[in-house]
């Protein structure tokens, strides 16, 4: 256990910490993902060469969710049926969820709940995003993806004192990113705005998530994105789909406000998430 005395964001910055490491695929997907030159095609001939990401993306085109009655048997043609965005989307996801299958997390948190609240919270904000009219959402689909990744930091070096916050956090019914601030002195966004730095990840998906619990203070060119991003977090948390560690959440009425949208507006996108349990429940399986 580190030192109570040990900042976790010297622990980040400090090259010599054995943090996880983000794969070589992942961080390739991440640059032909940003290059508007990059095609459906491009993208297959480079995740062909993972054989296991290939299974995996394959698995999921085959199945129940899609119900296509034809077997997809090429990585090219699975990428036609998932989505470009989407096969990104789980190729980078695959490697961050697979970079923290370490020992001693699950003592402190339930992985497989906050990867599912995860997948939710991405799920929810592109489906937020379609409803404000963003098009190109697939960097707002991976900031909500990894946003709590800072938590499985806290989990593995400061496994006693994340307990202590979790617990107190419950019983208080306090906003757990309150109680980090108040326990560990930063909060898990925090923390995960610099792990993402750390992995060279751009700036629009380590600022959003870096601020999610800070959207006032986001810069402005990414205000957008963190608003889209607390929304998302709210309503997978009235869902109840998975579990993230944190019992209280904040009101969001400013959040709906400044992001134009009704209560209307918010009906109709939980009937999208709803709608989309089952591919999100795949999804989850691919992480295992």
């Amino acid at each position: 256990m580190a030192s109570k005395n040990v900042n976790i964001i010297d622990i980040i910055r400090d090259r010599k910490t054995k943090l996880p490491t983000l794969s070589v695929v992942a961080s390739n997907v991440l640059q032909l993902a940003s290059n508007d030159k990059t095609s459906a095609y491009d993208l297959a001939e480079f995740i062909s060469k993972d054989q296991a990401l290939t299974n995996k993306i394959l698995r999921l085109s085959n199945s129940a969710y899609y119900g296509l009655v034809k077997k997809v048997d090429s990585i090219h043609r699975a990428i036609t049926v998932i989505g470009f965005h989407d096969v990104t989307s789980l190729a980078v996801g695959i490697s961050v969820f697979s970079s923290f299958k370490m020992k001693g997390i699950a003592k402190v948190l339930d992985m497989k709940d906050l990867w599912l609240h995860s997948i939710c919270c991405a799920t929810a904000a592109r489906e937020i995003s379609k409803k404000i009219n963003i098009t190109e959402n697939e960097q707002i689909f991976l900031t909500a993806l990894l946003h709590d990744t800072g938590k499985i930091i806290f989990a593995l070096y400061f496994p006693e004192e994340y307990q202590k916050v979790l617990q107190e956090a419950a019983e208080l019914q306090t906003p757990l990113f309150r109680k980090e601030q108040e326990v560990l002195k930063t909060d898990h966004a925090k923390v995960v705005g610099h792990l993402m730095e750390r992995w060279n990840f751009p700036d629009n998906l380590s600022t959003p998530s870096r601020y999610h619990h800070d959207t006032s203070r986001c810069p402005l060119e990414y205000q957008k994105e963190v608003l889209i991003v607390d929304l998302a977090n709210f309503l997978c948390h009235k869902l109840d789909i998975g579990r993230s560690g944190n019992t209280a959440v904040l009101d969001i009425t400013k959040t709906l406000k400044m992001l134009s949208l009704t209560i209307e507006d918010v009906m109709k996108i939980v009937k999208e998430i709803k709608a989309q349990l089952p591919k999100m429940k795949e999804f989850l399986q691919l992480m295992a």
